[in-house]
């Protein structure tokens, strides 16, 4: 399972003939997707697929990334599913390839009817990510002339890979919330659905667990990143069936096209929070830890 953690503050610019911030942009990495972010599209006339709005993130401080995201909210403002977006990052002005699954890809279309673009990749500094959205929708043109529609959420973290044992739990609470009206007649309330995933960690070697790991943070640092944090991102699959690391606690040997399965990359991964305490225990060299129950913030 890759972990994805300390997001910096990003300071957000948009640049496009026309296009614009209708609202706060701050609210891309306020770790609710749903707050929608407002943006008015491009003033062209006569739209092309070959027309895009850019979004540039400044970080506050360079990271490490290992995972990127591209969320939207679950209402029909935004933008829709099938729609062609890329993402790339600088460091100090200069590009930095972000070599993982294909960078660019197409909104995909999530069971709760959102759409998202996950994008995963060995460890890249950057301290800018761009994200550029076209105007086409699986070959088509889907945005009118200064037309306004809605962002949700933008990732950029650090990861972290660990073994996870085979019994990965995800519960789908909320749905319909049943009322009663003053006549006591039934009355149900819609409420958006969201996972609850519930993760065993297998047992880890102390280097693991509280390092020192030349191959990543160690899952210490990582647990107090995601206890802290207003949000972060767990994937509990992302790679093809029988690839995966070589042992806990480092990443693969290789994150391609060819080894990363997009499919589970987009249904698995989950913007949210660890829902109760984790304990770590040791136990000579190995070490456990308590199930981990992350909830899901959904778009």
């Amino acid at each position: 399972m890759l972990i994805s953690y300390s997001r910096p503050a990003i300071t957000w610019a948009i640049t496009g003939t026309g296009a614009s911030f209708i609202t706060d942009p701050s609210a891309l990495t306020n770790g609710r997707p749903a707050d929608a972010t407002r943006i008015q599209w491009l003033s062209a006339a006569s739209p092309a697929i070959t027309d895009f709005v850019t979004l540039t993130g400044t970080l506050a401080t360079p990271i490490s990334a290992r995972l990127a995201g591209f969320l939207l909210p679950n209402i029909p403002t935004a933008i829709p599913d099938g729609v062609k977006v890329t993402v790339s990052g600088k460091l100090s002005g200069g590009a930095v390839a972000l070599n993982g699954n294909s960078t660019s890809t197409r909104t995909a279309l999530l069971p709760n009817g959102a759409a998202a673009s996950w994008w995963t990749f060995p460890a890249a500094t950057i301290d800018t990510i761009i994200i550029t959205i076209y105007n086409d929708r699986n070959g088509s043109t889907w945005a009118t002339a200064s037309q306004y529609v809605d962002l949700g959420e933008i990732w950029v973290g650090k990861g972290a890979d660990f073994h996870i044992a085979n019994d990965l739990q995800v519960d789908n609470q909320g749905g319909l919330l049943q009322r009663q009206s003053h006549n006591n007649q039934a009355w149900p309330l819609a409420v958006q659905p969201f996972r609850v995933a519930t993760v065993n960690l297998s047992p880890m070697t102390e280097t693991v667990a509280i390092g020192p790991n030349a191959a990543q943070d160690d899952f210490q640092t990582v647990l107090n990143a995601i206890s802290t944090a207003q949000s972060a991102v767990i994937v509990p699959g992302y790679l093809s069936r029988g690839y995966g690391p070589s042992q806990n606690g480092t990443p693969p040997p290789t994150i391609t096209t060819a080894t990363i399965d997009q499919q589970r990359l987009t249904r698995t991964a989950m913007l949210g929070v660890v829902d109760q305490p984790i304990k770590f225990q040791g136990n000579g060299d190995q070490y456990f830890t308590s199930p981990i129950v992350f909830g899901e913030s959904p778009p």
